[in-house]
């Protein structure tokens, strides 16, 4: 039996710690919120995303205008942004080894998997992962 790898998306094979920051000053913006720093945003960030925001200062009523448009706001931004991210350093030669090594690498993520899949042709790591499993 061949092993495998089982990988996150975000922050694990891609670095978008600043495309994260990116989308959520944009939604802080929506509600006329001052943009936050990389330094501010790790010390906020924490899943869900309602309990950063709120950290930042969103209202509950603010938090559940974020949560009932969530693809328009978070995912419209976070998207845009994100078609600039690269790799985490490391992250294609692990990739390659494995495929080398005969090895399955499998995303599981909470990612939109059409996106997700996106962003891997444009990557040109596609043919690396046998399986994609996310929202």
């Amino acid at each position: 039996m061949n092993p495998a790898l089982v990988f996150d998306w975000n922050g694990t094979l891609l670095d978008d710690a600043h495309v994260l920051l990116q989308t959520t000053n944009a939604i802080l913006g929506r509600f006329g919120r001052r943009p936050i720093d990389i330094d501010t945003f790790r010390s906020h960030c924490d899943v869900p995303l309602s309990i950063l925001y709120r950290s930042l200062g969103l209202s509950d009523s603010e938090i559940a205008d974020v949560d009932r448009d969530a693809a328009a706001m978070f995912h419209d931004a976070y998207e845009q942004f994100a078609s600039k991210a690269d790799l985490r350093e490391g992250a294609r030669r692990i990739l390659e080894i494995a495929r080398q090594k005969d090895a399955s690498s499998i995303i599981v993520s909470n990612h939109v998997v059409e996106p997700l899949r996106s962003q891997l042709r444009r990557l040109g790591i596609d043919d690396y992962i046998n399986e994609v499993i996310a929202f």
